[in-house]
């Protein structure tokens, strides 16, 4: 959360504090004293740590609604008087679902590896009135960027007239994996979680403790238990062992192919291709697309040739999609295309979940789930794919994906304080991550449209979503224009705008082909809002290209994707994302998925792809990524990026078809008002 600060400074003491002596007399027994952040005993609002700041802030300072004042004061009880810290605030904002205030505190750089508690007294003013809910949050800087920062947050729930002290695990703070430089400490007031909007909460002694032997993190490396191999086996080695469970394997790195003159004709070659990548890189067994396969040069097989035996549940539910996809392209019979399903679902039922839930990650070979973590956008790419079996084949597939699509409930990822969705769950220690989904416009409101079309999160969730965020956000890309309060449905929320090339488009948060055009290849909002959320994807597709010449690219389309210095990375175009990811890389399946709304120029992009990167195509299409610059290519198929691709190409090569099998399903029908209601583009 990027707030927006206003700054009170306080005397310091520059020095953090050792407690083992006046808190125990026994060293030996706490072999990790408590580090005493804050106790106000000198009268002033300071901590004891780092440089001492202590600022109140509110979440838009322009908004009369929201405000927060820090101060000292002295409460007496019992004959004894509390040096304690006082915080008014007040969230009476008309704003919707957008109303925060709250204090954050530096700590200086505290390394708490070996602690596992943040201490923090809290009690209510009963005259003036207080919440009963309210936010810890710990902050520490990004690694990869210090200008930002990590953050994870607990909410404290039962703040009453009487001190509490709030013990927060920092085992299901989600978010930070690293402990070891922690900056700050932010007290928040929420408006949706705060039953009293105006009044005081005191804070006494701030601490950081080890309550406890160790526990279960919530990013912790879940541990498989079944061993797929007698002995350890690495290398060249495993790879072969594990494309023997496969259905094929690429014969030749890189295929030299002359393409016919015709566009459709070119497509349907490429989409053939492509479709090869499912037809081989399935488990013979468990019928599972593997989640990537890396080959060498100049023959497949070579010391750095890798298979990723694992895959993740948006592979399987674009994998399912493919499948009608692949039939409707005659490039399987419908027979295949059911035995697939079949054994994919097969797979499925089998699987371990967590209250109907599927994990994120599985072996392919095993069904074994690899991770402790729920992803909320991928149950939503999976539901899609079950949504798209169900609708293409009646009989058992039909009853089959029916059962899982009721036994999932996406209304688990729904935090009413936020009315967002979280990004996931830790099962191993029953945390909610950190972060939400807070942006409309991105990858994540498929999962939104079905929650709420199915009844599984309430209508206002679609809302409550930031098309922008406030113009004083200054971190973000673009300054928004046209911020301002609009109803919809009777739901108020704000709308606004970016600008791109003098023409308005709501962004993205990253600027990425992904975010912007995976969904409506299934949600079908060309159709459903022409002049608004269709005109957004085509303006998003557009800036692609432009941002591409802007850069010097011969070739353009950013995304996440393989990278050549990482395994896989985040690309975009920063103009029209929020957030904005970095440029560099670009990847075909872009194209591809660009293809219904920039017909002609994809298909010239695709060219230009081999001609200037002439090795870029293998046995099943192009590869996953190259550095536009240096030609440098990564030699890799990606299950999720070959399934992006392919369901491009079908909706190109088969306009409408892929949305009448999706919109024929009564959960999808039902969200139609959802993209037909507003119209995010000022005329």
């Amino acid at each position: 959360m990027n707030h927006k600060t206003i700054f009170l400074h306080a005397a310091i003491l520059l020095a953090a504090v050792n407690l083992a002596n006046s808190e125990s007399k026994n060293t030996a027994a706490v072999p990790f004293p408590p580090i005493l952040i804050a106790d106000f005993s000198n009268n002033k609002p300071k901590t004891l740590a780092g440089d001492g700041t202590i600022g109140a802030w509110v979440l838009d300072s322009k908004d009369p609604g929201q405000a927060c004042r820090v101060s000292t004061a002295a409460i007496e009880e019992n004959g004894e008087v509390k040096p304690c810290l006082a915080i008014d605030y007040k969230l009476e904002s008309e704003a919707p679902f957008r109303a925060k205030a709250g204090v954050w505190m530096s700590v200086g750089r505290q390394d708490l590896s070996d602690y596992n508690t943040l201490e923090v007294e809290i009690k209510g003013d009963k005259d003036l009135g207080f919440p009963g809910s309210m936010r810890i949050e710990i902050k520490r800087p990004n690694p990869k960027d210090p200008r930002e920062m990590i953050w994870g947050g607990w909410q404290a729930d039962g703040i009453s007239s009487k001190w509490k002290n709030v013990k927060v695990p920092l085992s299901q703070i989600c978010g930070i994996t690293d402990w070891s430089d922690i900056r700050q400490i932010v007290l928040t007031f929420i408006d949706n979680i705060s039953d009293k909007k105006k009044g005081r909460v005191y804070v006494g002694r701030i601490a950081f403790t080890k309550i406890g032997g160790a526990k279960p993190w919530a990013e912790s490396v879940y541990e498989t238990k079944i061993k797929k191999t007698k002995s350890e086996v690495k290398g060249r080695q495993w790879a072969e062992l594990q494309i023997k469970r496969l259905l094929g394997f690429p014969k030749r790195s890189v295929v030299k192919k002359e393409f016919s003159g015709d566009s459709k004709k070119m497509l349907r070659e490429m989409a053939r291709d492509v479709w090869k990548f499912f037809e081989a890189a399935v488990d013979k067994e468990t019928g599972m697309p593997l989640d990537n396969i890396r080959l060498s040069l100049p023959e497949p097989m070579g010391s750095d040739t890798q298979v990723g035996d694992y895959t993740n549940i948006t592979n399987l539910g674009l994998y399912m999609a493919c499948l009608p996809a692949a039939e409707d392209l005659g490039f399987i019979t419908r027979a295949e295309a059911e035995k697939r399903a079949l054994l994919v679902l097969d797979s499925l039922g089998k699987m371990e979940t967590y209250k109907g839930l599927y994990y994120n990650y599985y072996d392919t070979t095993t069904r074994e789930r690899t991770t402790n973590f729920i992803s909320s956008v991928d149950t939503g790419w999976l539901m899609a794919g079950l949504i798209m079996l169900r609708n293409s084949y009646p009989g058992q597939v039909a009853k089959l994906a029916t059962n899982m699509i009721g036994n999932i409930d996406l209304g688990f990822f729904y935090d009413p304080s936020e009315k967002e969705l979280y990004h996931g769950y830790y099962a191993n220690t029953g945390a909610y991550s950190n972060y939400h989904y807070g942006v409309f416009y991105a990858e994540a409101r498929i999962v939104s449209y079905l929650g709420i079309a199915k009844g599984d999160i309430p209508e206002e969730h679609w809302f409550a979503l930031s098309r922008v965020f406030p113009v004083e956000w200054k971190w973000q890309s673009q300054a928004p224009e046209n911020r301002k309060i609009t109803q919809v449905l009777g739901h108020k929320f704000f709308s606004g705008n970016y600008v791109w090339n003098g023409k308005p488009i709501v962004p993205s948060w990253g600027g990425s082909m992904f975010e912007a055009l995976l969904p409506p290849v299934f949600l079908d909002e060309a159709r459903l809002s022409p002049q608004g959320w269709g005109l957004n994807d085509l303006r998003h597709a557009k800036a692609q290209i432009d941002y591409a010449k802007q850069l010097g690219y011969l070739v353009w389309g950013m995304s996440p994707s393989s990278d050549p210095k990482i395994t896989y990375n985040e690309f975009g175009v920063k103009p029209v994302g929020i957030k904005g990811y970095g440029n560099g890389i670009v990847t075909p399946h872009a194209t591809f998925l660009a293809l219904p709304f920039v017909f002609d120029e994809a298909v010239s992009n695709l060219k230009e792809f081999i001609k200037h990167y002439p090795n870029i195509y293998g046995e099943y299409g192009f590869y996953d990524a190259v550095d536009p610059i240096s030609g440098v290519i990564v030699y890799r198929y990606l299950a999720l990026d070959q399934a992006m691709s392919f369901l491009g190409l079908a909706n190109a090569l088969n306009p409408g078809k892929l949305h009448d099998r999706f919109y024929s399903d009564p959960i999808v029908k039902k969200g139609e008002k959802l993209l037909r209601s507003e119209n995010p583009l000022p005329n």
